[in-house]
């Protein structure tokens, strides 16, 4: 069996023009203004496949099953990364991850100190080419589930429309009754949203 993926000490500089010419074209293909709101579909064609929430396990290699309604919107060749707001950890599809790097990196040219930070943060903690066994298992990488759900072994992955979340399964039951307890205030807040 032969690896086909392109280590760093493989890159001549053929490729080297090649790779930096494909990431000036993502940039330029890639409209993306604000970090803080979500990543949309690429295009019309893309609909939003990661839905619903699911409670699941690490084993002891540090690998949990991805939903089977994720599986598909994943592609086999998926990104771990952290999510957009750095509160825990996301699974995007390659292109979704692509978009929101590149909001990064257009931001970390007007802002060095603060979104240079943040740039480099998720790219330290972006795991490529990833993908789940014939179980539907996947490893989650040492350093960022150190460094976002420590030694928790219940979490729960929640779909976030063009991706999905990996949360410690007290962090989401935080997030979903803090929303609840300050239902009416919320529910006002997005009828301003629409009146707008």
């Amino acid at each position: 069996m032969t690896d086909d993926r392109m280590m760093p000490n493989d890159l001549n500089s053929d490729s080297d023009t090649s790779l930096t010419q494909e990431s000036d074209n993502a940039l330029k293909n890639h409209p993306i203004d604000d970090v803080s709101n979500d990543i949309m579909p690429a295009d019309d064609t893309t609909t939003y496949g990661f839905l619903g929430s699911f409670a699941h396990s690490f084993d002891s290699k540090s690998r949990i099953v991805i939903p089977h309604a994720y599986r598909g919107k994943l592609g086999n060749n998926f990104v771990i990364a952290p999510s957009l707001d750095f509160r825990c950890i996301a699974l995007y599809p390659k292109h979704v991850w692509r978009e929101g790097i590149d909001k990064l990196y257009r931001k970390s040219l007007k802002n060095t100190q603060v979104a240079g930070a943040a740039l480099e943060l998720f790219a330290a903690y972006s795991y490529e080419n990833c993908n789940w066994d014939a179980q539907g298992r996947a490893l989650i990488p040492t350093r960022i589930k150190k460094l976002y759900v420590q030694d928790t072994k219940d979490v729960v992955i929640i779909g976030k429309l063009t991706y999905a979340l990996v949360k410690k399964e007290n962090q989401a039951q935080e997030h979903d009754l803090l929303f609840l307890e300050n239902l009416d205030e919320n529910l006002d807040r997005l009828d301003e949203i629409d009146a707008e």
